[in-house]
């Protein structure tokens, strides 16, 4: 029985280090691309790279996300059903959809600000926009597939 606890614990341990590294990354990434965002909005004149590195950045912190949750949810294939359940749970309100949508939105605003802020050639970078959304689309599905627990045999 002890063993089993510890085994727990363990789990336990490296889950709420995953969980602090998702969100630490991903906040510093949030925080950089909404900072560049706000930047490039408030300059009468930005430079074209910024289009392109605000979506970069916004696919990214999906993907980061995406790879802490499957990794995490990983964890928590524990024998047991009854673990299985108080671990990964099934919560009514989803952060997991929101979190997405937040950043297909910010690919969105920096969609509008290619077009509004630098008119020049906006169609070649509006289209930038379309593998993004398709990158997101994937990882959020994968992560989706990796992160749904594993039933004991």
């Amino acid at each position: 029985m002890k063993n089993d606890n510890t085994f727990r614990n363990q789990v336990n341990e490296w889950s709420r280090h995953y969980d602090t590294l998702s969100w630490t990354v991903t906040g510093i990434l949030c925080s950089a691309n909404v900072g560049l965002l706000v930047y490039v909005w408030n300059n009468a004149n930005p430079s074209w790279v910024f289009f392109p590195l605000g979506i970069l950045l916004s696919s990214y912190s999906v993907f980061f996300a995406a790879s802490f949750r499957s990794i995490r949810r990983r964890l928590f294939e524990l024998p047991d059903e009854d673990d299985r359940k108080f671990a990964v749970g099934s919560h009514l309100l989803k952060q997991w959809p929101v979190f997405v949508w937040a950043f297909r939105t910010l690919i969105i605003l920096w969609a509008l600000a290619s077009i509004i802020k630098r008119p020049f050639f906006w169609p070649i970078r509006f289209m930038g926009c379309i593998p993004a959304f398709l990158l997101i689309q994937r990882w959020k599905k994968q992560a989706d597939e990796l992160s749904e627990p594993k039933a004991s045999n």
